[in-house]
């Protein structure tokens, strides 16, 4: 849910709005992946691929046999990051054709919903604000506002609304700061 609070640098300017004492980006790509091979239920050849799948989506390659799927953009990025990916819970009910497609089709659903998410860099800030009136908790959204300028170049430019991971206080000889 939103928390219905504003995290800005320079001035406040309503009752809902805290002030950013410091900002800092990290940038994670330890799950960073491009292509995944991917298995459903079965065992030996009666594994379940993609090979019958129905679908397809823009800016993917389906491999031959539907043996992995790749996001194309990634790879021009990153270049070829291969993950296997098993999902033993998804099988076909019987041996019938249909049956086949429809668990071939949620196979590729979830694989390209975390290859979605996998193939491109995960951001994460760290906002220390002057506190507020007003508890921010874990879950909620805030929106931030915060701009960096580096010798004319817009080096760091947030107008978005972001969830909150993590909060904590932080007490030094400049007063407490909600992290």
């Amino acid at each position: 849910e939103s928390s219905g609070l504003r995290a800005v640098q320079g001035t406040a300017t309503t009752s809902k709005t805290m002030l950013i004492a410091d900002l800092s980006r990290a940038i994670d790509s330890y799950e960073l992946y491009t292509r995944a091979y991917a298995y459903g239920g079965g065992i030996g050849s009666g594994r379940l691929t993609m090979e019958k799948t129905t679908r397809s989506t823009a800016g993917y390659t389906l491999g031959a046999g539907g043996a992995y799927l790749e996001a194309t953009a990634a790879v021009a990025i990153y270049g070829r990051i291969d993950k296997r990916e098993d999902y033993p819970d998804i099988a076909p009910a019987d041996a019938s054709a249909p049956q086949i497609v429809n668990a071939a089709n949620m196979l590729y659903d979830r694989v390209y919903e975390a290859l979605r998410r996998k193939s491109q860099l995960q951001y994460a800030y760290s906002l220390a604000v002057v506190p507020n009136q007003y508890p921010l908790w874990p879950g909620q959204t805030i929106h931030v506002d915060y701009h960096e300028w580096v010798d004319a170049f817009h080096a760091v430019n947030i107008d978005t609304t972001l969830w909150v991971l993590e909060v904590a206080q932080s007490i030094s000889a400049a007063g407490v700061q909600v992290v």
